[in-house]
Parts: C-alpha cells; sequence; structure tokens
C-alpha cells in the first residue's frame, strides 16, 4: 500500500513540473524582415496632485486566432514579418476605461477588420486608428513613409458596442 502512494505520489510531483514548464521562447528571425506594431493614445484624469490614466484607445494586431504566433516575438514585442509577399492581418481598435464603473456606464468603440499588404524589407509598420461616435476607422501605417498600406477600414456611425460585449 505504501508503494502505491509512493508511485501516485511521483506521479502528482512529475504532473506538477511539466505543467509549469516555460515556453521555448522564439529567436528573432535573421534576414529581410519587416516588424508590425501597435499603437495606443490615452487621455489623464486629474485627481488633486496626481493624474491618473482615465481611458486609452488602442490600435492593434488581433492575434484571436493565433494566424500570426509564427511571426510574434514576445522579447521584441513586435511581430515579425516576412517580406516580398501578400500578407492577411487582422485588426482591433478598441477603448477602455481603467475603471470598470466607468466602462459600464460610457460607451465602448470597437471596429475590427483585416488588412492584406506586402511588406517591405526593414520596415515597421503601425496599427493606427480613430475611434468616436460619428465614425471610426483603422489601418496599418508604414512608419518610415507615413503612408497608409492596405485598404483603411473605416465605419460612418457609431461602433459602440453593447454591455454584454465589454
Amino acid at each position: 500500500m505504501l508503494g502505491f502512494l509512493r508511485m501516485i505520489g511521483a506521479i502528482f510531483f512529475a504532473l506538477v513540473l511539466t505543467a509549469c514548464a516555460t515556453p521555448q521562447q522564439k529567436e528573432i528571425p535573421t534576414g529581410p524582415s519587416a516588424r508590425l506594431i501597435g499603437s495606443s493614445t490615452s487621455s489623464k484624469m486629474k485627481m488633486g496632485e496626481n493624474s491618473t490614466p482615465f481611458k486609452s484607445d488602442g490600435f492593434y494586431p488581433d492575434n484571436s486566432d493565433h494566424s500570426l504566433d509564427q511571426y510574434y516575438v514576445p522579447k521584441g514585442s513586435a511581430y515579425f514579418l516576412p517580406v516580398g509577399k501578400a500578407l492577411v492581418v487582422r485588426v482591433i481598435g478598441r477603448r477602455d476605461y481603467a475603471m470598470p464603473i466607468v466602462a459600464l456606464v460610457s460607451n465602448i468603440y470597437e471596429i475590427k477588420g483585416e488588412v492584406t499588404f506586402i511588406p517591405v524589407a526593414d520596415h515597421l509598420y503601425t496599427v493606427r486608428g480613430v475611434l468616436s461616435e460619428t465614425a471610426s476607422s483603422i489601418w496599418i501605417e508604414d512608419t518610415n513613409t507615413g503612408e497608409v498600406v492596405g485598404k483603411k477600414i473605416e465605419v460612418g456611425g457609431s461602433t459602440a458596442i453593447g454591455i454584454f460585449e465589454k
């Protein structure tokens, strides 16, 4: 009986250790590549002597389907993209509030879409956008030239999401 309990304990210990294994870090690719990063803007609320972040509009690559996993390098906080071939990137823009109660009573705007473009070697691309009650848009901009690459995603009117989507 004691041997059986030791065996169960050893199996449990091995399972716990394997669950804590760290994933392998990806290497930054060598050779020609382009980088893709997100952007954000925030406004601050003055509270006495301090100012604290109140709301932020974030624009970033949408990797919810894991299609960009092969290009992401966590250490560099950027997606390293292959160059010379058309690439479809899902993008998302969303307004969030620092205080949950404010988020419940305020409008949260969200816009999503896909942008197709051909990355150029050694260029930095940034996901940018504008969120408002009257119109919202999101695009990818070549930071080196300031030009919009691919097609800009634009929605006329409000892009506010419902209370259950917050």
